[in-house]
């Protein structure tokens, strides 16, 4: 089964003389199961494209369909696959400054209305090597210390997609290869779809289409 579907998908900003597409008619299917990059230099979509798979977004047209449901346009499917069958992991790691490690991996829990299961962000703080660090605000914590948090923090309602957008942007070469590591360790742990910038298959866009889709053998 594919993890990810994509059809003729379209994403357009602006109109008239300022209209950008952004998404010029992809199409794209993910195994579940597989480990992908979407790669290409900033304009090209990659960044369009990802949101639109975590429903952090909406195309223009086409369709989007994740673990075989068709992603629906309204607000409401939008939260309730992000909620249950995708997890997000940002560039800035856009915690709480107000709420603790732990604090900041359960609150996409509260917000889906969802109860985690009894010690499981006690087995993910664990896992990210942040379980001395749980009570610690993000102030008090490193560059790599928060990306964790973030990680964490999508993976707490149990998604079968992982989708990374330029995980090691903000942090040194030694943060970024840990952090790499640790996406493919909870990858293979967790069974999970993960779609980040470095791996075995590489999706590259450019100018909204997809012009290389290839496995690479490292």
């Amino acid at each position: 089964m594919n993890a990810v579907e994509v059809k003729d998908l379209v994403k357009e900003y602006g109109q008239g003389d300022v209209k950008v597409r952004a998404l010029d008619g992809v199409n794209l299917a993910i195994e579940k199961g597989s480990f992908v990059a979407i790669t290409g230099e900033s304009g090209s979509g990659k960044s369009t494209l990802a949101n639109i798979i975590s429903c952090m977004d909406k195309p223009t047209s086409g369709s989007v369909f994740i673990e075989g449901e068709k992603v629906g346009a309204d607000d409401a499917s939008l939260s309730k696959i992000r909620g249950e069958k995708v997890g997000m992991i940002f560039q800035a790691f856009h915690l709480l400054p107000m709420l603790t490690a732990k604090e900041n991996i359960l609150m996409p829990g509260s917000f889906a209305g969802k109860k985690i299961e009894a010690g499981y962000v006690d087995v993910l703080l664990d896992n990210l090597a942040l379980k001395d660090r749980a009570t610690h605000l993000p102030s008090e914590l490193s560059g790599g210390q928060q990306q964790r948090v973030a990680i964490g923090r999508a993976l707490i309602n149990k998604p079968g997609i992982l989708i990374a957008d330029e995980p090691t942007g903000n942090l040194d070469k030694k943060n970024s290869e840990a952090i790499m590591e640790l996406l493919i360790e909870l990858k293979n742990k967790y069974n999970m779809t993960l779609i980040v910038v470095q791996a075995e298959r590489h999706i590259c866009m450019e100018d909204g289409r997809i012009v290389k889709d290839e496995i690479r053998n490292n």
